[in-house]
């Protein structure tokens, strides 16, 4: 009796799952919306193996080519937008800049070979089991040196092609100056996920910009060495030593140019 429950219980799950709706968007505007079960059946799967960083350990998985899929949605120009949005199940939105679909494929998995649970355990995190369906962002980062800076959010039922200022119209600097520009680029990268400017960005830390920016109330010097190694200044300090990925760059140039990111954003000061 209970086999059977369980059984009756699992065809359920399964029978949820596969109707689900995904929708994808542009600029926030819906120009598709499939079934799960449909969308995995329209298109090519492949088995991926993906370093698991959940749980430290290569895992494979069923999935569909990401870059393949918004291709055959949107068109050849798809590229030409500048950030993935992604909507989960808990309403949990982080985007992907576009850059990173274009040194590596990106692939969306629906399921783990050869498992019925899709499901991982979260070891750094006192063993939480993650639900993963119905769709698992994840790259062939087997190849990938780092996967710090490569996001894999997962219960992702909404994919949506924007322009940054879609999101954050406050954060654009007030200059096309080169360094300032790809200050910006870096500061996308590796803070805003911690840090706002003019309100707009990440919560967990300060803001950076209004009513004081940050390069207003520090000396430069200072400023670099707090980004490079926050440790070295303060004992047990919040903020981690961040992990640059920039090619051909020394770590010093990325933090001179955010730095002069935040200097050209004392013009450009908007209350929140």
């Amino acid at each position: 009796m209970i086999k059977i429950l369980c059984t009756f219980i699992a065809i359920a799950n399964l029978s949820l799952l596969n109707a689900q709706d995904i929708s994808f968007k542009l600029h926030g505007r819906e120009i598709k919306k499939i079934l799960l079960r449909d969308l995995v059946a329209e298109n090519k799967s492949f088995d991926v193996t993906f370093f698991e960083p959940h749980e430290s350990q290569n895992k494979i998985y069923q999935a569909i080519d990401l870059n393949l899929l918004l291709q055959k949605t949107y068109g050849a120009d798809w590229m030409k937008n500048e950030e993935i949005l992604f909507t989960c199940v808990d309403g949990y939105q982080p985007s992907v800049a576009m850059e990173k679909f274009s040194k590596f494929h990106g692939f969306l998995a629906y399921a783990e070979k050869d498992k019925k649970d899709f499901k991982v355990i979260n070891v750094k995190q006192n063993k939480e089991v993650i639900d993963l369906a119905p769709l698992y962002l994840m790259w062939d980062n087997t190849k990938i040196k780092s996967v710090k800076h490569w996001p894999n959010p997962y219960q992702i039922v909404a994919v949506d092609l924007i322009s940054f200022n879609d999101r954050y119209p406050k954060l654009a600097p007030p200059t096309n100056d080169k360094k300032v520009q790809r200050g910006f680029m870096h500061f996308r990268n590796y803070c805003i996920t911690c840090h706002s400017i003019n309100g707009q960005g990440g919560e967990k830390s300060v803001e950076l910009n209004y009513p004081v920016n940050v390069t207003e109330y520090y000396r430069e010097e200072w400023l670099e060495k707090w980004i490079s190694n926050p440790t070295s200044i303060r004992f047990n300090a919040a903020m981690p030593e961040v992990v640059f990925e920039e090619d051909n760059k020394t770590r010093k140039e990325v933090i001179k140019e955010i730095i002069a990111y935040l200097k050209a954003m004392t013009a450009k000061k908007i209350k929140p």
